[in-house]
């Protein structure tokens, strides 16, 4: 958990400034325009969250890391009321009710859970019918590491961010370089994933053919 607080301190200073970060939670939003109650699976400090605040949604955004729900409930405090945080283990079976949410979310979260088709499984049971699911699951894919600091460090360029927060951009890339190891060892491949939602249950499986992360993150959707 030490490492997953040291991640949250510096993530948003530089992926709210990463196009492609934002890109993808476009996609997010995108997916869940429908939906009423959304739950964010792995909320994080909260971007994905507050979009879909914004958008006008209710959120239960649930998250094992208190440090970085602390950061979400911060950044959400203009829409507490329609905003519901819950600190969970998402590698287990969660005390939400079944058929309970009209969509639900996991951004860049299925790699680094320890039981991913108990984790799905989970989303899938607590889903409505036809409800939608969108994930953005990063792969196990040689480069890793060096594509994404490097595509995100190109990107903010123009911002000076890296420059001027040096010393949080290198703890950046130590806790992003030890995310990108856990992922390496643990993630699915593109099909397994595919083949587990499906044997799961989910329906309308659609892989999005984006390719702004160049294959190393894949964009899903499909419904219960």
């Amino acid at each position: 958990m030490k490492y997953w607080i040291e991640h949250s301190k510096t993530y948003d200073r530089f992926m709210t400034a990463y196009p492609r970060y934002l890109s993808m939670l476009d996609f997010h939003r995108q997916a869940l325009r429908k939906c009423n109650l959304v739950l964010d699976s792995g909320a994080g400090t909260g971007n994905l969250t507050l979009a879909l605040l914004e958008d006008g949604h209710n959120v239960v955004a649930a998250d094992s890391n208190e440090y970085a729900l602390n950061i979400l409930k911060r950044k959400c405090k203009p829409y507490i009321s329609r905003l519901n945080v819950v600190k969970i283990d998402l590698s287990k079976k969660t005390s939400f009710s079944s058929d309970y949410f009209d969509g639900a979310a996991s951004c860049l979260v299925v790699p680094l859970v320890t039981r991913p088709e108990l984790y799905l499984t989970e989303i899938y049971r607590t889903l409505k019918n036809g409800g939608y699911f969108s994930a953005s699951p990063l792969l196990p894919k040689k480069g890793l590491f060096d594509y994404l600091i490097n595509t995100l460090e190109t990107d903010i360029k123009h911002t000076g961010l890296t420059i001027k927060y040096r010393p949080e951009w290198k703890k950046f890339i130590a806790s992003a370089k030890e995310n990108a190891k856990q992922i390496m060892k643990k993630s699915l491949e593109a099909e397994e994933l595919m083949s587990m939602l499906d044997r799961i249950g989910f329906s309308e499986i659609e892989v999005s053919n984006d390719r702004l992360f160049n294959g190393y993150i894949i964009l899903v959707r499909c419904r219960k």
